[in-house]
């Protein structure tokens, strides 16, 4: 199977990018690594720099604990990886979340901070949906589909006891102005060491007391494969306890032994090492068909503690494997790879090196770089748009002459003056986006080039970049409520730029110690509340600044007087086995804050299933063995439910 690499994400900051590494676990194995076990709803998803890196804060609504003990009814799960404005961290196979989510989770105590991460990385997460085929609810995670029954139960109940205390809320919450913002769903991009074409040998800088028979073994694998690429031994130094992910543009990969900075728990033998390494949209280079960022630090961590780690053949194995997430690989679907997701079962009895799958994969991203057969002419034309301080840049490439490998980029104060910058950019792309650019007018044209030679100049383009200036004040703050769930809505500011908004509720006029949480562009917030009074301001922000909070909103959050009337609408799309339902809300009455979904064999019976979901969303997802099932839906308060909607018939050939 080819290798498959990681989607790129184009935006105007600078990304990290780790992989990680887990071996297979069933549900007893994960519970045995897991400090906790709970069942619960995702309320929110943010990110934010903590230690010198950067992590995402998935705030989770608990249900049920099956292990463990939880103080209160929410916690917060910290996972390595996210995207801030100007940096970002990426990890390979890291566990993700979004807002609404039911799921089960098997966590465990991250030793550096006492909070919570997922176990195994991926595989401690899983998603919570009804199923028609038990009448209860499976946990699911890819193909594998598991009843949350009581069997399921007994199998984490009867896991190896931990008593790790943790930290339901990480001490960085605390801030008034938390430093994140919401992760976006897709994330990453394929990188590579550009520098590798030019003959330049990637040094491995390595911890003192590293095997290094071990760690010569990881690197020399890589090296003997014959491309572009070389590893060699960098300098060694003291294990750290901070630091270990510090962004630093060394341009050598960091490699540690044994987790000194504390980020893999010893109790957690699922998770065998992370690898990656920091790298930068802004120069770019096309190999076979793949626009490849450009990493400028390597990053590969093993777990002191994991299974097999004292077998010399599965160490080098893993080493290996941390190592080609830092050199540019991702996850292989090849079972037999060492860079397939989990380390292979037969390292115990003696290691066979990289399969072909992990040669192919090595390939196809240092090959040698090909040239046009002639330099490339001038390109023809180049434009320009500004969004407050980023500007993105288009030009249109000549017809004529060789084809262009990369391009100039030249910016003065003058036409055909180049006083301010010249960028390289090491990629055949026609446009590019540059962020924080200060205000001022700008005369900007781009050169190409390829192995041959470089071109003369575009015509200029002329850039005017203003002011960068915080947005204004959001107007028209409106709430309603449903029992305990409550929306709010705003109008935008009516000047600046808005690219999100920070949304403040206190328990009294000016306070922040109900909630503060940063959201997207769209005007409206949906979340629960206890019954109570709180009192709201919403402020504005985009790249450049914070605006102004709007006055505060007194929310009066109440019990319900009447039960709902019935939802109307109710239809259904299907993808396989995984049915989607959707309905829309009456147009009257007191609204629902939840609903009720019922499911029989015959029209009117509720044999098959009877689930009641925890928000008002208006769509579910359920899992339908082939038949025909017959479903309709309830609309749900504090007053109780309301009748039927419509009945469809759900067909699952």
């Amino acid at each position: 199977m080819p290798r498959r690499l990681f989607l790129l994400v184009l935006l105007a900051l600078s990304f990290v990018r780790l992989g990680a590494q887990a071996p297979d676990a069933s549900f007893a194995d994960l519970a045995d690594s897991a400090a906790v076990v709970v069942t619960g709803r995702v309320a929110g998803v943010a990110v934010g720099a903590d230690a010198g890196a950067i992590y995402t804060y998935a705030t989770v609504t608990v249900g049920e604990v099956l292990k463990g003990r939880v103080a209160d009814g929410t916690l917060v799960v910290k996972q390595l990886g996210g995207t801030l404005p100007t940096l970002g961290l990426y990890i390979a196979d890291q566990a993700s979340f979004a807002p609404q989510e039911d799921v089960l989770l098997f966590l465990n105590v991250r030793p550096r901070d006492g909070t919570l991460y997922t176990v195994g990385l991926s595989r401690g997460k899983w998603r919570l949906l009804p199923d028609l085929a038990t009448g209860g609810v499976s946990a699911v995670q890819g193909s594998a589909r598991v009843p949350l029954d009581q069997a399921a139960r007994r199998a984490v109940g009867a896991s190896r006891a931990q008593s790790d205390a943790f930290v339901a809320t990480p001490p960085e919450f605390d801030l008034a102005r938390p430093n994140f913002t919401f992760i976006p769903g897709s994330e990453g991009g394929p990188a590579r060491w550009h520098e590798a074409d030019d003959g330049a040998r990637i040094a491995i800088d390595f911890q003192d007391g590293t095997d290094l028979a071990r760690f010569d073994t990881g690197f020399g694998r890589w090296n003997a494969v014959g491309t572009r690429l070389q590893l060699q031994r960098g300098q060694s130094g003291p294990a750290p306890t901070t630091g270990c992910f510090d962004f630093a543009d060394s341009h050598t990969v960091r490699f540690y032994w044994n987790d000194p900075c504390g980020d893999i728990p010893d109790g957690d033998l699922q998770t065998f090492g992370i690898g990656g390494g920091y790298f930068t949209p802004g120069f770019q280079k096309t190999i076979n068909g793949v626009v490849f960022n450009q990493f400028l630090q390597g990053l590969a961590v093993l777990n002191q503690n994991f299974t097999n780690r004292s077998i010399n053949a599965c160490l080098e194995d893993a080493v290996t494997h941390v190592l080609g997430h830092a050199i540019g690989l991702g996850h292989s679907g090849d079972s037999g790879a060492l860079m397939y997701a989990t380390l292979r079962s037969g390292c115990a009895s003696g290691s066979s090196g990289l399969a072909s799958d992990d040669i192919d994969g090595v390939r196809a991203i240092y090959p040698p770089v090909a040239s046009g057969g002639s330099p490339p002419n001038a390109p023809t034309a180049i434009t320009n748009s500004v969004t407050l301080d980023t500007v993105t840049l288009s030009w249109t490439p000549a017809s004529t002459g060789g084809p262009a490998q990369s391009y100039i980029l030249d910016a003065g104060t003058a036409p055909g003056v180049t006083n301010i910058t010249s960028i390289v950019l090491n990629s055949p792309n026609t446009s590019t986006v540059v962020g924080a650019v200060p205000p001022g007018l700008y005369y900007v044209r781009v050169r190409a080039r390829n192995a041959l030679g470089t071109s003369g100049p575009s015509p200029d383009t002329a850039v005017t970049v203003g002011p960068c200036e915080a947005p204004g004040q959001p107007a028209n703050v409106l709430f309603s409520t449903a029992d305990d769930l409550v929306t709010i809505s705003w109008t935008p500011p009516a000047s600046g730029v808005t690219q999100g908004y920070w949304l403040y509720a206190g328990y009294a006029p000016g306070q922040s110690n109900a909630l503060v949480t940063q959201l997207g562009p769209t005007p409206i917030f949906a979340g629960s509340a206890p019954f109570g009074t709180y009192y709201v301001r919403l402020a504005a922000w985009n790249s450049c600044a914070v605006g102004p909070t709007s006055p505060d909103l007194q929310v009066n959050v109440l019990p319900c007087t009447a039960a709902p009337l019935p939802p109307t609408g109710l239809s259904y799309t299907r993808t396989g086995n995984i049915v989607t339902l959707t309905w829309n809300n009456p147009a009257s009455g007191s609204l629902p804050s939840r609903f009720e979904i019922h499911a029989g064999s015959a029209p009117g019976a509720s044999n098959l299933i009877v689930f009641s979901t925890t928000n008002n969303a208006t769509s579910i997802q359920t899992l339908a063995p082939p038949g025909t099932y017959y479903v309709r839906v309830k609309g749900v308060n504090n007053c109780g439910p309301s009748v039927d909607s419509n009945e469809i018939a759900v067909v699952v050939p």
